[in-house]
This record gives structure tokens, C-alpha cells and sequence, in this order.
């Protein structure tokens, strides 16, 4: 009974890390993907505004 009760603790906490590695995943993306819109529309800003003038 005590085997059975651990095997479940430790599935619950494998879900827990699995699901902690696809939300931590899908916030790394989303602040890559943030920088990288940033740094080219300061690219943009910086490589236009010269171009302008």
C-alpha cells in the first residue's frame, strides 16, 4: 500500500516538472520572440531614420 501511495506521489510530481518544463519552454520562446521584434524595429528605427535624412 505505502509502494502504491509513492508511485503516485512521484507521477504527480513527474506532471508537475513536465508540465513546469512546458510552461517555463513556452515563456523562453515568448521573451525570445519579444527581444527579437525589439531589436528589429530598433534596427529598423536605426538603419531608417539615417536613410531619411
Amino acid at each position: 500500500m505505502r509502494q502504491l501511495e509513492s508511485h503516485s506521489r512521484r507521477a504527480r510530481r513527474v506532471s508537475v516538472e513536465i508540465a513546469g518544463m512546458t510552461f517555463t519552454y513556452f515563456w523562453s520562446r515568448l521573451v525570445v520572440c519579444a527581444i527579437v521584434g525589439v531589436l528589429m524595429w530598433l534596427g529598423y528605427w536605426w538603419v531608417g531614420l539615417p536613410w531619411a535624412w
